[in-house]
């Protein structure tokens, strides 16, 4: 048992290092409160709405599910917003063999557009449906 153990850790471990690891240039744990982002493309599946937004020459794709709101102000293409990001992809790392992430338990997924330059995947916490929303910004422990 032990032998197995240790080979599955080798295994684990030679895959880890050979593997390309893409960082989302100017990302630390979540994206900088302050930034404002443009939108360039909005498209959607069946269930969520995919925002792709720009700050500066980095490219993000942004999900928020789809729902009905009753305020709030409307995003549109080619308009600049202040979105709270934060990835949904291992803290901002994403691993070169994940291209699709699935997102619930219809089996749906969205998937990442290296070749566009498109290495994470985020939330907004400012954003219900396609509409920004307030955000409490106190924070409670």
């Amino acid at each position: 048992m032990i032998k197995i153990i240790t080979l599955v850790a080798i295994v684990f471990t030679m895959t880890a290092c050979s593997s390309k690891v893409y960082v989302d240039p100017g990302r630390e744990v979540d994206l900088n409160p302050e930034w404002v982002y443009k939108v360039y493309k909005i498209d959607s599946t069946s269930l969520w709405n995919i925002i792709y937004v720009k700050h500066d020459n980095t490219r993000y794709k942004v999900i928020s599910q789809k729902q009905i709101v009753s305020d709030g102000k409307k995003i549109r293409k080619n308009r600049k917003y202040n979105l709270r990001l934060h990835s949904v992809v291992y803290g901002g790392f994403v691993v070169s063999g994940v291209n699709c992430i699935s997102l619930d338990t219809t089996g749906e997924s969205i998937c990442l557009e290296r070749e566009k330059g498109v290495y994470n995947l985020l939330i907004a916490e400012n954003l219900s449906g396609l509409y920004l929303v307030k955000v409490d910004s106190t924070v409670t422990q």
